[in-house]
């Protein structure tokens, strides 16, 4: 009977504010409510934020290298498109029976050669104002040195030639070496060209044939 009166007596009474309140063999037992501290909440909130830093962190180096990738691919284009204007002129020379089959290729120390589209040839003159900027043309989808109704970029091209005799034999063969630069970390070419420099450079061996 006295058990039963503590029952009803606890279960009268207004619970306490956070705690629960249960009868068990006729004893109270109290049992509070679990929370968060604040230690707990800043470790937690730590934890979250460092994980955050590392996943944008992750992202925005991916971008870095997805952007030095598709800057290395069109500084290696226009490295080899230079190449092969050079070799244009030479195989027109062969093709056309000129009796100079590097007529037209003088030496170069800073050449900047584009296509051009009304003579059909390429142009090795470095135009007053412009120097080695490539500027892109948005008809034609070609790159120049022209500025007129052109959009600029961000890639300068260098070309030099240098005139070399090799000795087979007894007989001197004339060659051509060429030297392609294309950067694209500024309007000064780099010391060395790598990667870490932004900057693409390809050698060629230009003979009377091949």
């Amino acid at each position: 009977m006295l058990n039963n009166q503590k029952l009803i007596i606890h279960n009268l009474q207004p619970p306490e504010k956070n705690k629960r309140r249960f009868v068990f063999g006729g004893r109270s037992l109290v049992a509070r409510r679990a929370g968060f501290s604040i230690a707990e909440v800043v470790v937690a909130v730590f934890v979250i934020s460092t994980g955050l830093l590392a996943i944008i962190s992750l992202i925005i180096n991916s971008l870095n290298y997805s952007m030095l990738s598709r800057d290395q691919v069109i500084a290696s284009q226009l490295a080899q498109e230079g190449i092969e204007l050079v070799r244009n002129v030479r195989d027109n020379n062969i093709f056309n029976g000129d009796e100079g089959w590097n007529d037209g290729l003088s030496e170069y120390n800073n050449a900047c050669v584009s296509y051009d589209m009304d003579t059909q040839t390429p142009n090795f003159t470095c135009l007053d104002g412009v120097g080695n900027q490539l500027y892109y043309d948005q008809d034609a989808y070609t790159y120049s040195h022209s500025v007129a109704g052109n959009e600029a970029t961000r890639f300068y091209r260098q070309l030099a030639l240098v005139e070399e005799t090799e000795t087979y034999g007894s007989e001197n063969i004339d060659k051509l070496k060429v030297t392609a630069s294309v950067w694209w970390g500024g309007s000064n070419k780099p010391d060395s060209c790598n990667s870490a420099s932004k900057c693409v450079s390809i050698e060629n061996i230009l003979m009377p044939y091949e």
